[in-house]
């Protein structure tokens, strides 16, 4: 560096004397500036690794990157750089977790700079907080009721689902005492997050199991039609989970519930009607530790309660007789299903009751009911309709010969009832026609003298 200065001769000796002195000091301090940057080598340390902070970021300092720890950190700056050449400024993400990021010192007064590779991680493990609880045995010791640890993670939006737990049980003999309660059992419960890279934080709950008495236990309800409703035939009464269970605040009494309580029963059955049954079940109760019992009756109806299941039979027609106006008509048939009893179907109309025969049915349309009904008088009916018509042809019986005579104008009318020798209808004959040709019909026939050579009687 060089310094260039201009005086002048006609300076006082004093003046010349002070301007030296002070261009001296200037060249000292220059020198010693220009030393110390000389002194910093501006060089990388190589290929870091670096893990995401627990706020979710890392901010890169010139200090981590450089060897020489005579650099000043704060002469310098950093740019990091991606695959795809886009600069992050000084500071990593989660989001960058996994990449090998281009890192760049660069001295601020000079733009001497030096380079190096860093690769981001997650090292941090998941916290999770626990709290201990002391409740009854018998009571629900699951997460739902229990409650769900506190979990937090610099990266990873961990909730409930994340989480998973084991339960190391530990059975206490009768009359165990701690801390004043008498306690049956303590579960360890190990909690386990697990977060998006596989760091797994911890915690324990202990869960203290106190005692509890036949005095705590529910018996569980009659199905009897008053409490609650019975249950239909086709259900197992024998399934507990349908019937009920002795239980402390809904949850069964058995033996895994470290209440050193105990349940079991026997069963009497009276028949009601049809597959319908009483039971009358004793319930015992047992505490193992004082040895005292308790008996419970259930009254369990097993009841026939739905309707038979049929299908109504399709509407009919029955012709009259052939020598009556009226019809004999017998029902038609069905069969029905039933869950638990014997059916009975029986049809009702205004003609009487069964399935026939029913004789003498005029003509006319009438609906029939018929109704299916069980053992326990469960009912179900269906309506059909029955028509009574006259589906028998008059029986026509005609005069073999007979004679017309034409008038003066060469026609005659022939009226078809001079052709009647009898003919009957079993019910109303309505009226009586005749046809030349079988098609068009009328009540008299027209002749002509054209006619008497065909001869249309013929």
């Amino acid at each position: 560096m060089a310094f260039f200065f201009y005086t002048s001769w006609n300076l006082t000796e004093n003046l010349r004397s002070q301007l030296i002195k002070r261009l001296a000091t200037l060249l000292i301090f220059s020198s010693f500036f220009f030393y110390n940057l000389s002194a910093c080598n501006v060089i990388c340390r190589v290929n870091l690794n670096l893990s995401i902070g627990n706020n979710g970021y890392s901010v890169v300092t010139p200090g981590l990157l450089l060897v020489d720890n005579d650099c000043d950190p704060l002469d310098f700056r950093v740019e990091l750089w991606d695959s795809y050449n886009v600069n992050h400024g000084d500071t990593v993400m989660c989001h960058h977790i996994g990449q090998t990021l281009s890192a760049k010192v660069i001295r601020i007064s000079d733009n001497n700079y030096c380079t190096t590779q860093i690769t981001i991680y997650d090292n941090l493990s998941p916290l999770i907080s626990c709290s201990d609880t002391t409740l009854n045995c018998g009571n629900d010791i699951s997460p739902l009721a229990l409650g769900y640890p506190s979990v937090m993670d610099n990266c990873t939006n961990l909730t409930s689902a994340d989480l998973s737990f084991v339960d190391i049980p530990t059975n206490y003999s009768c009359g165990f005492v701690d801390n004043g309660d008498t306690l049956n059992a303590l579960i360890e419960r190990r909690w386990t997050a697990v977060d998006s890279v596989g760091n797994q934080g911890t915690c324990i709950q202990w869960i203290r199991l106190k005692k509890s008495y036949l005095s705590d236990v529910q018996m569980p309800p009659n199905l009897d039609d008053t409490q609650l409703p019975a249950i239909d035939c086709q259900s197992d009464p024998t399934d507990l989970s349908l019937t009920g269970f002795p239980n402390i605040n809904g949850l069964p009494l058995n033996a895994g519930n470290f209440c050193d309580l105990a349940a079991d029963y026997s069963d009497q059955q009276l028949n009601i009607c049809g597959a319908g049954y009483l039971i009358l079940r004793t319930w015992t109760l047992a505490d193992w530790c004082t040895g005292d019992l308790e008996t419970h009756v259930q009254f369990i109806k097993v009841a026939d309660t739905l309707a038979p299941i049929f299908t109504c039979p399709q509407d009919i027609t029955v012709s009259t007789l052939v020598n009556s106006c009226h019809a004999t008509v017998n029902l038609p048939t069905t069969t029905a299903t039933d869950d638990c009893s014997a059916v009975i179907i029986n049809p009702v109309w205004q003609f009487g009751t069964g399935f026939g025969p029913f004789n003498n049915v005029p003509l006319g349309t009438y609906p029939v009911t018929y109704s299916a009904t069980d053992a326990c008088g469960n009912v179900s009916t269906c309506q059909i309709f029955v028509t009574v018509a006259d589906q028998i042809p008059p029986q026509v019986i005609c005069k073999q010969f007979l004679q017309v005579s034409m008038g003066f104008n060469g026609e005659a009318y022939l009226p078809a009832a001079s052709l009647d020798a009898g003919t009957y209808d079993n019910c109303i004959l309505d009226e009586l026609l005749i046809s030349r040709d079988g098609i068009n019909f009328s009540n008299n026939l027209l002749l002509t003298c054209q006619d008497i050579p065909n001869s249309p009687l013929v």
